[in-house]
C-alpha cells in the first residue's frame, strides 16, 4: 500500500472526522466497508470534486483489501474456493472495474474472473509464499489502451496490485498453516481416540476434565458429557469431590513414574489401572494428559500365577517331607540287616556262606549310603536341614576324613597330601558335621576317579568383618577329569558325566548336589577348575567364626 493510501486511511479515521465505520454484512461482498458519502469533504470548493473522487478511489483499495483479508476468516472454506473468491473481489478496487478483469496463476492452477481476457492492457505482480515465488496476479482492461497520459493504470494501481499480491501471499500461506494444523490435529485426533487406553485432558487449575477419548467411556461406564462435567479426583479416587480426592489426583498428575491405583466405574465395580499424566500447554493455560491403562486381565494374570507358584511350592514340600519321613523310616530296617549281616559273618560259617553274608552286608550299607542321601536331598529341598553353630577344630576334621579314605587311596598306591596353613584357627564356630560331610563328598570323588598319582587337600583361612572367618578347602587330584562341556551339570541332581562312568563308578549323582547345597547354607561355595586326563581341583568355602580357645576344652 502506498503512501498516499496511508495518508487517505488517516485522514478517514473516525476521531478526525467523527464518522462511523460500517462493515458489510456477512455475505455482502459487494458492498461498500467504509462509505464516502459519510465523510464531509474539507478543503475549498474548487478542490471538492477532486478531493472527492479520491477519496472515492481510496475507499474501493481499502474495501478490496480488507474483503481479501476477511477471506481468511472462512476455515471451513479450501484454498481452491478462497483463490476463486479472491480474483472476483480484485476488480472492484481499480478505477474502472466495470471493465476490469483478474486472474490468479498459482503454480498448476489457475483462477480468474467469469470476464477474464488477457490483453496487453495489464498489469501484474508476484505472489510470494515465505520468500519464495509460487505464482502471479494480473489485472487486465477489456477495453483498447488509449495514450499513455489518459491511461487509467495510474501510479497508485500499480502500487495496489502488489499490495494485492502481497496479501494473497499471506493468505496462502495462513491456509497452508491452517490446512497443516487441520491434519495434524486429525492425525492427532484419530491416535487420541482409537487409542486402547483411556486418555483425559484436566486443566491443572480446577482439575475439571475438557476432553477424553472414546476408551474413557468404556473404562468408566459415563458418557462423554457426564465426564466433561466431572474432576479428576472423581475418576481417579471415585468419590465426589473432596479434598482427599483432590489431593490424590493432583498426585498423580504431577508423578513423573507410572503409579497404580484403583477407579470405580459408574456399576461400582472396581478396576486397577496402571497410570501416568504429562502435562503440556494448551490454550494458554497449563492441561495434563492423564492415561489411564486397564490392568485387570494383568492382575488376574499374576493372581493365578501366584496361586499357582503357591500351590507347586506346598506341593514340592509335601512331596520332600514324605521323601524324608520315608528315607528316615528306611533306616531303621537296613541298619539292623548291616548289624546281623556283620555278626553272622563272625559265626562259624563256611567259605561260601561267609562271601554271601559279606555281599548282604556291603549291599546294606551302600544302600543306607544311597538313603542317607535322598535324606539329606529332601531336608535341604524341605527347608528342614539345621546349621549348628558348635566349637569344632578344623584341623582335625579334615584329619578324620582324610584317614577315613586313607585305606582306599593305599590300596590304589595313591599319595594323600594334607597342607593346613598357619593361619586356620584351632578352634571355630560353626557345623564340624557338615563341614565333614561336604569334604568327605570331595575326597571320596576324588579317590573313586583317580587310579594313580595324588590326591591334596588344602586349607586356608581369611579374615572377614568382625567375628567372620572364611575357610578355603581344595581338593586336588590327578585323575580323569572332566570335560569342559559337563562342568555345568556336574552340580545338578542325579547328573553323571556318561553313561559309562555310572556303571563303573556307581554313585547317585546327590553327592555334589548336596555339597552345593550344603555349602550354601554354610555361607559359602563350591566350585570347579578341571582338564579331562591331568585332574580336577574343588573348591569349597565356609563361613565361620572366631571362638575363644577355651570353648575348645
Amino acid at each position: 500500500m502506498n503512501l498516499k493510501l496511508i495518508d487517505t486511511i488517516e485522514s478517514l479515521r473516525p476521531e478526525r472526522h467523527r464518522t462511523a465505520w460500517s462493515a458489510a454484512p456477512s455475505g455482502g461482498a459487494g458492498r461498500a466497508i467504509v462509505d464516502a458519502a459519510s465523510f464531509p469533504h474539507a478543503g475549498r470548493p474548487s478542490e471538492e470534486p477532486q478531493r472527492t473522487a479520491e477519496l472515492q478511489e481510496r475507499i474501493k483499495e481499502l474495501n478490496c483489501l480488507i474483503r481479501l483479508s476477511r477471506l481468511a476468516e472462512r476455515h471451513d472454506r479450501s484454498q481452491d474456493d478462497m483463490l476463486q473468491a479472491a480474483v472476483e473481489t480484485i476488480p472492484s478496487g481499480w478505477k474502472y472495474p466495470e471493465i476490469a478483469c483478474a486472474r490468479i496463476i498459482l503454480e498448476r492452477e489457475e483462477f480468474k474472473t467469469g470476464n477474464f481476457n488477457e490483453t496487453l492492457w495489464k498489469q501484474s505482480s508476484g505472489i510470494l509464499v515465505h520468500g519464495s515465488l509460487i505464482g502471479g496476479l494480473e489485472v487486465c482492461y477489456l477495453e483498447e489502451r488509449p495514450a499513455a497520459d489518459e491511461g487509467p493504470f495510474l501510479k497508485d494501481e500499480r502500487n495496489l496490485i502488489n499490495a494485492v499480491a502481497t496479501e494473497l501471499g499471506k493468505l496462502i500461506e495462513l491456509k497452508r498453516a491452517y490446512n497443516d494444523l487441520r491434519q495434524g490435529e486429525e492425525k492427532y485426533r484419530g491416535l487420541f481416540e482409537a487409542n486402547n487406553d483411556a486418555i483425559f485432558i484436566v486443566e491443572s487449575d480446577t482439575l475439571r476434565i475438557i476432553d477424553c477419548n472414546r476408551q474413557a467411556e468404556r473404562l468408566t461406564g459415563c458418557s462423554r458429557a457426564d465426564l466433561l462435567s466431572m474432576d479428576a479426583g472423581r475418576i481417579l479416587s471415585g468419590r465426589s469431590e473432596s479434598l482427599a480426592s483432590e489431593d490424590f489426583a493432583r498426585r498423580v498428575l504431577e508423578s513423573a513414574k507410572a503409579t497404580e491405583c484403583e477407579i470405580v466405574a459408574r456399576d461400582a465395580a472396581a478396576i486397577p489401572v496402571s497410570t501416568f499424566a504429562a502435562s503440556f500447554a494448551f490454550g494458554g493455560r497449563v492441561c495434563h494428559q492423564l492415561i489411564l491403562r486397564d490392568i485387570s486381565a494383568h492382575k488376574e494374570t499374576e493372581r493365578v500365577l501366584r496361586e499357582a507358584k503357591d500351590a507347586a511350592e506346598l506341593a514340592a514340600r509335601m512331596k520332600s517331607e514324605f521323601v524324608a519321613n520315608v528315607s528316615h523310616e528306611l533306616r531303621t530296617p537296613m541298619n539292623a540287616i548291616i548289624g546281623f549281616a556283620g555278626m553272622l559273618s563272625d559265626a562259624d560259617l563256611s567259605e561260601e556262606q561267609r562271601e554271601f553274608a559279606e555281599i548282604i552286608k556291603t549291599s546294606g550299607e551302600t544302600l543306607i549310603t544311597l538313603i542317607d542321601e535322598i535324606l539329606d536331598f529332601s531336608q535341604i529341598e524341605a527347608s528342614r536341614m539345621e546349621i549348628e553353630n558348635v566349637p569344632f577344630d578344623p584341623a582335625r576334621i579334615i584329619h578324620e576324613v582324610c584317614e577315613l579314605i586313607r585305606p582306599e587311596t593305599a590300596r590304589k598306591h595313591i599319595e594323600l597330601i594334607r597342607d593346613i596353613g598357619g593361619e586356620v584357627p584351632r578352634i571355630v564356630l560353626g557345623d564340624p558335621a557338615r563341614f565333614g560331610q561336604v569334604l568327605v563328598n570331595l575326597l571320596e570323588n576324588a579317590s573313586k576317579f583317580t587310579e594313580s598319582g595324588e590326591i591334596e587337600v588344602a586349607a586356608a583361612a581369611e579374615n572377614g568383618r568382625g567375628e567372620d572367618i572364611t575357610l578355603r578347602v581344595s581338593v586336588r587330584d590327578t585323575g580323569i577329569g572332566i570335560p569342559q562341556d559337563k562342568l555345568s551339570i556336574i552340580f545338578a541332581p542325579f547328573q553323571q558325566i556318561d553313561g559309562s562312568n555310572t556303571r563303573k563308578h556307581g554313585g547317585t549323582g546327590l553327592g555334589l548336589t548336596i555339597c552345593r547345597q550344603i555349602a550354601t547354607l554354610l555361607g559359602g561355595e563350591i566350585r570347579v577348575e578341571s582338564e579331562p586326563g591331568k585332574g580336577s581341583t574343588f573348591h569349597f568355602t565356609s563361613r565361620v567364626r572366631k571362638a575363644a580357645q577355651s570353648e575348645g576344652t
